[in-house]
């Protein structure tokens, strides 16, 4: 096969790629592979993990690894510690981490922050995140402010945590933008402001319907804090997450109880209690045995 068809069939795998058509990816790539022709390994691997080949996905990735190609050694890092396609090795999952951070790659500094969080060793994964956020990584901005938010692997620090947050939300980044809400709301590293925080986690919650900035936003129109008080706005926030977050759904739960912001409906609180206390909401199941009592005394 000459070098122009080569470039002809990559060119194709490439577009099947990004049209998610991994297997006719696949297809291509071997078939280059086996006239002799040059392939992206971390692609092929790429492909296979997307059909949940794992073992294949492990098999070039490795490949691709020792050639020195970041991606696929974070990636292969990933593997490893998981025992994804391969037996699980948290000894050769840093080897990699650590291997693909040390090419100065800010996604791959994250990777092994990430990693060194994960098996106790926030000290070492902080160093990590900064060298990721300070050369722009919105991830590891977030991190990092997650970090001094907390005070895991450094000591707590809400102004410096929002600083971080706030680079991270200025790229878009969802859990930063919700996080910088939750700074301003409660005041913590920056002047209290609810305005604020109610802007912020209307972004989160109306772009990327994050959970628990929807939460917060039915909490403000519920008390009135940053926005007018309005009832029926807090019902159709809390309701939005309500199967998901057994806080919310206890609200809900309250809201249909006493006709705040809807109709009363008993039939419903009870419903929401339920769901609550499924999910160990200890204040909801208190509320359905105090209903419970109630109606056996005909107060409801």
């Amino acid at each position: 096969m000459r070098t122009d068809n080569f470039k002809k069939d990559l060119d194709l795998a490439l577009k099947c790629f990004e049209g998610k058509k991994y297997v006719d990816a696949i297809v291509l790539y071997n078939k280059i592979q086996e006239a002799g022709g040059n392939i992206p390994y971390t692609m092929l691997a790429w492909c296979y993990e997307e059909l949940a080949d794992y073992k294949n996905a492990f098999k070039y990735y490795l490949i691709a690894a020792e050639e020195g190609n970041v991606v696929a050694q974070y990636r292969l890092g990933g593997y490893y510690y998981n025992g994804k396609g391969c037996v699980q090795d948290c000894l050769e999952a840093e080897k990699w981490y650590k291997k693909a951070a040390e090419q100065g790659d800010m996604v791959a500094q994250n990777e092994y922050g990430c990693f060194l969080s994960q098996v106790e060793r926030k000290e070492e994964a902080v160093e990590c995140f900064k060298k990721s956020a300070e050369q722009g990584y919105d991830e590891a901005q977030y991190n990092l402010g997650s970090s001094y938010y907390w005070g895991d692997g450094i000591e707590q620090d809400y102004s410096a945590a929002f600083l971080w947050y706030k680079k991270a939300a200025e790229q878009d980044h969802e859990d930063a933008i919700f996080s910088l809400g939750t700074c301003y709301d409660n005041g913590e590293g920056v002047k209290q402001d609810h305005n604020e925080a109610v802007k912020l986690y209307k972004k989160a919650a109306e772009e990327w319907f994050n959970e628990h900035a929807a939460y917060n936003l039915a909490i403000c129109y519920e008390e009135g804090l940053g926005v007018e008080q309005d009832f029926e706005q807090a019902v159709y926030w809390y309701s939005q997450v309500a199967d998901d977050l057994p806080e919310a759904a206890y609200n809900l739960a309250i809201c249909y109880e006493e006709g705040r912001g809807v109709e009363k409906d008993y039939t419903e609180a009870v419903k929401w209690y339920k769901k609550a206390a499924e999910q160990g909401d200890e204040d909801a199941k208190q509320a359905l045995e105090d209903m419970k009592n109630a109606i056996n005394n005909n107060n409801v």
